[in-house]
Parts: C-alpha cells; structure tokens; sequence
C-alpha cells in the first residue's frame, strides 16, 4: 500500500526516471520546438531532478520558453486588438450606414412628426453621424408646418371636436363608439356607448355640459358630460349624419341623409321637421345668435335656414359636385364650404357672393374650418392632406400642407383658441396638430462684453482682450482680411478674406492652421466654438453655416428668409458652454442648438410630438436595427413613455398576426403581453386598465 502511494505521488518522475537523463532532455527539447511549452517545462524539471550538474542550462531553457510564452501572450493580445477594432469599425460602418439610411428617408418624409421620429431612431444608432444632425436641425428650425399628437385606439374615425375649455376632444368613430379624450395627456377620459352603428359626429353645448351625437343607427343622443350617461335618444326614420345644439342648449338640430331636417327641444323632446334638402345633409350649425342654421348637401348646395319659420334666407350655389360640409366663421360673416369637386369655397354671408376658391387638393374636400383668430381656413380631402389657407385682401399667400394620415381625412377642427388643429382620418386615428407651440426666440441671450477684439490694419490682426491687453499679432500677408475673431481660449484666430476664404491661424506660432473656400466672397462674421470644435460664418448678410473643426464637414445652414420680413443678421455668437448659436435680427435673438441630443431634449420638452405608428415601424422595417438601436421590451419599459409602450405592443401584435414562423410567433407575443401587462399593471385608473386590456385580444 505505502508502494502504491509513494508511485501516485511520484508518478511523473516514476514516468520520467525509466528514461535515460539524455532521452528526457531530447524530448523536452523537441515538445518546445513543437511549442508544446507545457510539456518542455514538466519535462525538463524532470531533467533537473535526474541531473544536477544540467540545472543552470536546464533553468537557461526554462526562461527562454517563458520569454517565448510572454512574446505569444503579446501577439494573441495584439490579434485581439486587432479584431476588437475589425468588429468595432464593422460595428461603425454598419451604425454609419443604417443612420445615413433612415437620414435620407426621414428627408423626403413629408411627415415632419414621423420624419423627427425616425431621425431620434436614427440617432440612437449612431449619435455622432453629422448628417444626422443636420436633417435634425432643419426638422425642428427651418420645417414651417406643424408637429402632432395622435390620439389612438379607434376605428375609422368620422369626427373630432374640442370641448369649449379646450380640455377634451370629442370622437365619432365606427362601430358607434363616441369617445373624449384628454387633450393634454391623449388617453381617453370617457367612452360613450350607446349607438349600434357608425358615430357620425359629436357637439358640445356651450356651456361644456352636454355633448349631443348622431349616427347611422337613426338615432341622437343627449349625453352628460360630467357623468357619462346617456340623458335621452331621439329616434328617426332615416340615418343622421349631422347634429348640432343651440348656443342657448335647448334645441337640437338633426340632418337626415334624406334630406330632412329636424329642430328637436332638449326639454320637452318635441320635433319639428323641415325638408331642407333633395337629398344627403351631411352638416348642420347654428349661427351664433340660434336664430339660423347653415346646413350642405350632396344636392351641391348649402343653405341657410331660419329656425322657427322654417324659410330658406339664402342658397349658396356654385359648386360642381356635392358638399360635404359647411361652416360659418366665428363671427358669422363668412361661410366655408367644401365639395367633392375638390375645392373649397369662401362665401360672404350676408350677400351669399363667393368670396375666393381654393383648388389645392387632389381629391374631394370632405370638411372644412375657419380658425377663430381671423380669415384662416382648414380643409381636409380623401387626398389625405391638410391644407391652412388664407383668404381676403391682406392674405398672404402663405399656405401650409400638412401630412401625417395614412388614409382619407373625414373631419377638420381648429381648437376655439385657435392655436390647435385636430383631424379625423380612416386611419383610426386623430391627430392634435400644435400651431403654437416652441419658438426659439430668447429673450435671455446675451453676447459676453468681455469678448476679445480685433483690429484689422495693412495684412496685421491685433488681437486685445477686455482690457485692451495686446494678446497676440497676426500677419496675413497679401490677403484682403474682411473680418476676424479670437477663439474664446485665444488659441486660435479666424479670418475671412475677400478671396472668398476662411482661414485659421495658429495665435501663438502665427502660422496657418486650415484654408478652405465658401461661395460668397460678402462673409461679414466668422468665429470658432469655445471648444475649438465648430466654425461659424455669415455670408451675404443673410445666411449662415456650421461646420465641423477640423473635419469641415457641414453641421447645419441657414436663411434666414423664413424669418418674418427682410430681415438681415445684425449679429451672431456662440455659446461658451454648449453647442448653441444665437443670431440677432430685427432687434430680436434666436438661439440654435448644434448637438443631436440637445435638439432631440429641446424639441420633445417645447412640443408634444407623437411616436412613429406601428404602421410606420414596419414600413421603414425598424425591426432590422432594433439591436443597433438599443430597442427591447425592458429599454421601452425603461424609458416610461405610455404612448411609445403601446405602440410597439401594437406593433408586436401585428407581427404575431402576420408571422407564420412558429418561434417567432412565440417571440411577438410574448413581446405585445410583456408590455401590454405593465401599461395594465402600472395605470392609474379602472378606464385606463380596460383600455389597455382591449389590445391583449390577439
């Protein structure tokens, strides 16, 4: 037994010891040329224990294969390296290619909301792409129409209309579903049920009170708005397409698709009938003071009626085809109507005279508003534009077309303030479009009075700081310097010559760091960023760009001929402490911010601007980059944004409908229910709950 153990322990060198001393030292020498470097040091410590007198050559090998180790140790680290950097500029590439992708898609997007959006996506795949930030910084600036909220969860939405506070928005929407949202949060406050077929519109009483709905059911209703019940339902022989309350809220009048017209009394529930029309009302309101109604007509004509004789005051004809709304303006002098001959026609209510007629839209002009802030009018086409237009003799012109609906558009509204839009598209959808949110004049910019100055004299720049301390002289040579500036680390000069080049001069050694060329020999300001890494310069005294230092590459550009009037730029300057901008013009500043994230925190704090659809993720096949892009079901519930979570549980959703793949199926919805659990687990009211638990039908 003592054998048996004393061999286990010693079993190496048992192996090792049937072997002459010679025998061992050639076979550790060959498993080292054979890189078996393991094996060569088991083997010549064998050596060493069978041979004394070798040990300083033994120890000698030992080392040098050591050293060879090390050296292999130092290459692998090298090769690692090498394919850490392959992978991370692969990575990069990749990222660049991706971002520059749905950059160049985000541009021909006229949907500016959806185009903001897809450059966030964008930047979240690569954060330093300069184009990127580019197509960013003319989205939020230089884009003049409009960004929105979408109010979603419904099914081909007929009709939207704020409440008088501007707090709620009504919808009329398919199925019969009457539904009022909050305006500020979108989600819904209240669901009306108590129509069978299609909801064709929604009113609210002045007062804010009562809310009165029509619908393909041959019925109206009267509801209350405070509890949500349903105060009478009026039945009639035909479909409603259109209902509306007196300003005085005791009268209710209701169109029929036949034609007729019925003035119902909210208190006593007695109705009175008119034939108004040969065929299809399809709008109803009463004028300002209830002693009228305007109603349109398939019949191609718009009338305006007297309530209580029942009379025609005046027939608006002059369209082609038939009408399919009518309104008068906040003031009742004007009328606008809107026709499936796609024009849209104002009238001078008192005289029934056409006024002007718009011709914009591709396809018929289904609705039509005019704001209450002066001679602005909206419509809204199965073109699925919307267009804002001006009219009367100190019109400017200026006409803006909204895109953001996937699908014909039934119903326009401005807001009563007059500063928000909604519409209401076959897409399921509303939209709250903001016409006055986020403006970047401020008031708080202010130029540092300690900046450097420069003097400009035969090819010589002196440069003085605050108290007329000479900093540095420069001398050009034979350039015609048309302005100079100090970097605020008085590092570097920049001056623009009348060659029509910038150049940047090393301050301390004089010498010329970078000459390039610009189109405009008129430069009139040029400067350098706090951080040496932008260049900044004004040409032809109205425009403006941004570049990258040294890599000169263009960060953003700008006219400033979408300013109000002609309006030159006075002055501009950097920010010392972050990547902004301000210009000065007609007396007033307006500040720019050249940095993605900054623009992308500015915009979403200034403005309310809705997530890309479930429709949109697929048609841009977002899906491909969800890794590069940071997107999981734990990042999206990280990121706490109600909206953005149902989206993409709604997108999942589709997925799982529209995938036959087994595993991916399993993927999708365990996605859509991953999400759709936490908006149910984590909302604030029982109507919240329900509504989130709508979605978890597959």
């Amino acid at each position: 037994m003592k054998y048996l153990v004393f061999l286990f322990i010693f079993y190496p060198f048992s192996l090792f010891a049937q072997l002459s001393c010679d025998d061992m030292l050639k076979s550790a020498d060959k498993a080292e040329k054979q890189g078996n470097y393991r094996s060569a040091i088991l083997k010549y410590n064998a050596v060493k224990k069978c041979n004394p007198g070798l040990e300083n050559q033994i120890d000698a090998k030992i080392l040098m294969v050591f050293d060879k180790i090390d050296k292999l140790k130092i290459e692998a680290d090298r090769q690692a390296r090498i394919a850490k950097e392959a992978l991370l500029s692969a990575d990069h590439k990749i990222r660049e290619v991706l971002a520059n992708d749905l950059s160049f898609r985000a541009e021909i997007e006229q949907d500016r909301t959806a185009s903001f959006r897809l450059l966030e996506y964008a930047n979240r795949i690569n954060p330093n792409s300069p184009r990127v930030l580019q197509q960013l910084f003319n989205n939020y600036y230089l884009n003049q129409t409009y960004y929105y909220k979408t109010l979603i969860g419904q099914k081909s939405v007929n009709f939207a209309e704020f409440s008088p506070d501007d707090k709620l928005i009504a919808t009329a929407s398919g199925g019969g579903l009457v539904t009022l949202w909050d305006v500020q949060t979108g989600k819904p406050v209240k669901f009306l049920n108590g129509h069978n077929r299609s909801a064709k519109c929604a009113r609210f009483s002045t007062d804010g009170n009562l809310l009165v709905t029509g619908a393909s059911d041959e019925t109206a209703i009267v509801w209350d708005i405070k509890s949500g019940a349903e105060l009478h339902k009026h039945a009639f022989s035909r479909n409603v397409r259109f209902v509306d309350i007196s300003p005085k809220n005791d009268l209710i009048a209701v169109a029929l698709e036949d034609g007729d017209l019925y003035f119902v009394n909210v208190a006593t529930h007695e109705k009175r009938r008119i034939n108004a029309h040969t065929s299809d009302i399809r709008t109803v309101y009463f004028s300002n003071d209830g002693a009228r109604v305007l109603t349109a007509s398939f019949d191609r004509t718009a009338k305006i009626i007297d309530v209580i004789t029942g009379d025609t005051i005046l027939t608006l004809r002059g369209h082609r085809d038939a009408l399919r709304s009518a309104v008068f303006s906040k003031d009742n002098k004007y009328i606008l109507t809107a026709s499936n001959d796609n024009t849209a026609i104002v009238w001078d209510a008192a005289s029934g005279k056409s006024i002007e007629q718009f011709t914009l839209h591709a396809a018929n002009v289904r609705s039509g508003h005019i704001s209450p802030k002066g001679n602005i009018c909206v419509t809204g086409s199965s073109d699925r534009s919307i267009q804002i237009w001006e009219f009367g003799e100190k019109k400017s012109g200026q006409i803006k077309n909204l895109i953001g609906h996937a699908d014909d558009i039934e119903m326009v509204r401005f807001s009563n303030d007059g500063n928000m839009l909604a519409s209401a598209s076959e897409d399921n959808t509303v939209k709250i479009w903001f016409l006055q949110e986020g403006d970047n004049t401020d008031m708080l910019a202010k130029k540092e009075d300690s900046s450097p100055s420069i003097e400009i004299t035969n090819g010589t720049i002196n440069a003085f700081d605050s108290n007329r301390k000479k900093i540095c002289t420069l001398y050009t040579g034979k350039k015609v310097i048309l302005n100079a500036s100090l970097s605020p680390d008085a590092k570097r000069i920049i001056t623009a010559s009348k060659d029509s080049t910038i150049t940047v001069w090393n301050a301390i050694t004089g010498k010329e760091e970078n000459t390039f060329s610009c189109i405009s020999n008129n430069i009139s300001h040029c400067l350098l960023h706090a951080d040496n890494n932008m260049i900044l310069y004004v040409f032809n005294n109205r425009k403006l760009e941004v570049l990258q230092y040294p890599g000169l590459e263009s960060l953003c550009s700008i006219s400033i001929d979408y300013l109000p009037g002609k309006a030159l730029i006075d002055d501009v300057f950097f920010d010392k402490k972050s990547p902004k901008f301000t210009i000065l013009c007609n007396n007033t500043y307006h500040t720019y911010c050249v940095n993605a994230d900054s623009i992308l925190h500015t915009a979403i704090r200034n403005h309310r601007i809705a997530q890309l659809t479930s429709d949109k993720i697929e048609e841009y096949a977002l899906e491909d980059s969800f890794s590069f892009a940071g997107i999981t079901t734990e990042s999206i519930i990280k990121e706490n944004d109600i909206e953005k979570t149902l989206i993409y549980a709604l997108y999942f959703t589709n997925r799982y409908k529209q995938t036959k793949n087994n595993s991916s199926r399993k993927y999708y919805r365990e996605s859509s229910s991953e999400l759709l659990h936490h908006l149910i687990n984590n909302a604030t009211s029982a109507l919240d709950k329900a509504f989130y638990k709508s979605f978890l039908r597959y």
